[in-house]
C-alpha cells in the first residue's frame, strides 16, 4: 500500500535533483514522482536522468514547458498515495523525514504542516518562526509554498484542488483552495525540510513580468477568499507585488489599478493604494 506520494517538479538542475532524491528514504509505502518540465537537452543527459533507473522513482518527461504548476498537476494525476507531499528539485528533506512520516500514516486530519530550515545563497542558515495558528484559513495563505505540508489526496481530488499553470506564483491559488476546503490541520514546529536559495531561480529573480503575473494571481486569490475575514492577510501579497511593479514599470502598475479597484471595491482599494503611496513617495503629499 502506498501511504505517501512525493511529487518533485524539475527543470535543468539534474545534480540538484539527484541530491533531493538522495534525501528521500526508499520505502515500499513511499511513491516518488519526478516530472521534468521540458528541460534543455544541453543541460540534462536524459539517458542518465536522475531516478530513471531507480525502481522507487517514477519519472515523467513532459514536453509542454508550462512551468512547475503544470508539472505538479501531472504528478498529482499519477499519485497513488493516501497522502501527498511536494518538494522542489533544489531542496532536500532532513534526516528525520522517515520518522516524521511514520507518525501520520493513520492521522484523521486533512493536512499536517511542519517547519523548515532555510539556507541562503551565502550559506547562512535561517530558522523561520514557529507557526502560531492551526486555523486553515490563516495557515495556508500565510505559508503558500507547497512544500512542508502533508495533504490528504482524497481532499485534493474531491474539490479538484490543483495548481495554476502560470510561470510565477502557481502555488498561491492552490494554497487558498486548501484554506477554503480543508477542515482540520495540525501544525508542528519540527523542521523536516531544507529550502535552499539559488541565484536566478523563479523565487529570487525579479522582473516586471514576474511582478505583473504575481499581482494578477494575488488579486484572484483575494477574490476567491472573499467573505472570509481571514482573507485580509492576502492584502500583503497584492500590495507588495503592486508596489514593486510600480517601482519597475509604472505604466503597467497603473494599468492594474482598475482590476484592483474592481476586486477589492473602489473605496477600500483607493485608500490602501493612497496610504501606500503616501509612505513611499512622501514628497508628493507635502
Amino acid at each position: 500500500m502506498i501511504n505517501y506520494s512525493i511529487i518533485i517538479p524539475h527543470k535543468n538542475t539534474p545534480d540538484l535533483l539527484q541530491r533531493c532524491l538522495d534525501s528521500i528514504p526508499r520505502r515500499d509505502d513511499v511513491q516518488i514522482i519526478v516530472v521534468d518540465d521540458n528541460s534543455d537537452a544541453d543541460k540534462v543527459d536524459f539517458d542518465h536522468f536522475p531516478g530513471i533507473d531507480d525502481e522507487r522513482v517514477e519519472v515523467f518527461l513532459t514536453k509542454e514547458g508550462k512551468g512547475a504548476g503544470y508539472a505538479r498537476n501531472v504528478g498529482l494525476e499519477h499519485a497513488k498515495g493516501k497522502w501527498v507531499l511536494f518538494a522542489d528539485a533544489d531542496d532536500i528533506f532532513l534526516d528525520n523525514v522517515g520518522d516524521f512520516l511514520d507518525r501520520f500514516i493513520n492521522s484523521e486530519c486533512d493536512a499536517i504542516v511542519f517547519n523548515y530550515v532555510k539556507k541562503r545563497i551565502n550559506g547562512e542558515i535561517l530558522l523561520p518562526d514557529k507557526i502560531e495558528t492551526d486555523n486553515p484559513k490563516l495557515v495556508f495563505p500565510q505559508n503558500c509554498f507547497p512544500w512542508c505540508k502533508i495533504i490528504r489526496k482524497s481532499v485534493l481530488d474531491s474539490h479538484n484542488i490543483r495548481f495554476q499553470e502560470v510561470r510565477w506564483s502557481n502555488d498561491l491559488m492552490f494554497a487558498v483552495q486548501l484554506a477554503k476546503y480543508i477542515n482540520e490541520v495540525k501544525v508542528y514546529d519540527e523542521r523536516v525540510y531544507m529550502q535552499q536559495e539559488r541565484p536566478n531561480s523563479l523565487c529570487t529573480g525579479v522582473s516586471w513580468r514576474s511582478l505583473y503575473c504575481r499581482t494578477k494571481v494575488a488579486l484572484k486569490a483575494y477574490r476567491f477568499m472573499e467573505g472570509y475575514p481571514e482573507s485580509e492577510c492576502l492584502k500583503s501579497h497584492y500590495m507588495d507585488y503592486w508596489k514593486e511593479l510600480f517601482h519597475t514599470k509604472k505604466i503597467l502598475a497603473i494599468f492594474m489599478l482598475p482590476r484592483i479597484f474592481f476586486v477589492l471595491g473602489f473605496r477600500n482599494a483607493r485608500m490602501d493604494i493612497y496610504n501606500r503611496l503616501k509612505i513611499d513617495y512622501p514628497k508628493y503629499f507635502k
